[in-house]
């Protein structure tokens, strides 16, 4: 817990952790409905969190096995930032792949990749309407609905962009997921510790601050979202009309395990603190 108190309170991250949160709050003096990391700010700060060991080798694996098979299909990526998993998806046989962010530099940096088949769109997720899709793919970005309401109605938003029997991706942070955690030093070392910091009345969890690390002692930044309760989530999702939920375990590439052994690994799946959910559109 001191080393954990210590890293936590490293000049560096304090600072990381205040410009996220005032840069999140002022939108012109409007009130902030959830909670916003201003990734135009943050963009190439988190470009370097593509080294972290879970997101190379378990996280990306995992979203790719579970869009399945995506030749002739066409797929809406939601909050792409810079192509991370867009561009993947593009390469593996999908018909079209739509990318949608709401920051400028975020899509600035994914249209490096040129792919003929990748188009990138600005866009609110939250707001704009969606293309017509018959994959979404949607990592990390339920946590910025603030309240029950707001994640069943993008759970909404996201089942009517969907064609008849297409399928819904998402990832959303959770603490304690499924049961327990690695401890602050394994999970620093796979790639993000997590803490708390507000709590509020209800079915729903507390807020948290997700420290993105890079896969050693070196913090990449902080990022400020919304914890919801897996009750929460499955009855948003229930509300919203999707059909077939289910949760899954991640998995870990070969070429993961290869490069840090099983050890490194061991109880990664189980305790990782990140829900992997797909739903159907029927």
């Amino acid at each position: 817990m001191a080393e954990s108190m210590s890293r936590i309170q490293s000049p560096r991250l304090i600072f990381c952790a205040i410009r996220t949160i005032l840069l999140a709050s002022a939108s012109k003096g409007e009130k902030v409905t959830r909670f916003i990391n201003n990734f135009n700010v943050l963009a190439r700060c988190y470009q370097q969190s593509h080294v972290k060991p879970d997101k190379q080798y378990s996280i990306l694996p995992t979203i790719l096995k579970l869009v399945g098979d995506l030749q002739g299909k066409t797929v809406l990526d939601l909050g792409c930032g810079d192509g991370f998993f867009s561009r993947p998806m593009a390469q593996s046989g999908a018909k079209w792949v739509i990318g949608l962010d709401n920051s400028e530099e975020q899509l600035k940096l994914a249209g490096q990749w040129q792919l003929p088949n990748l188009e990138l769109r600005l866009a609110d997720i939250f707001q704009d309407d969606l293309p017509m899709a018959d994959v979404i793919n949607a990592p990390f970005v339920a946590n910025y609905a603030n309240t029950s309401n707001e994640l069943t109605k993008f759970f909404v938003r996201v089942n009517g962009a969907l064609n008849k029997n297409g399928r819904a991706v998402f990832v959303m942070d959770i603490r304690n997921f499924p049961c327990g955690n690695l401890g602050y030093r394994r999970m620093r070392a796979v790639g993000a510790t997590k803490m708390t910091t507000g709590d509020y009345p209800g079915i729903f969890g507390p807020n948290l601050s997700v420290t993105l690390w890079n896969g050693g002692r070196k913090p990449i930044c902080v990022l400020r979202v919304r914890q919801h309760s897996q009750i929460a989530i499955q009855t948003a999702l229930q509300e919203a009309g999707f059909q077939n939920i289910r949760w899954h375990l991640p998995i870990v590439s070969a070429e993961g395990i290869e490069r840090y052994d099983k050890k490194f690994w061991d109880g990664y799946p189980e305790h990782c603190e990140l829900a992997y959910i797909t739903a159907r559109h029927v």
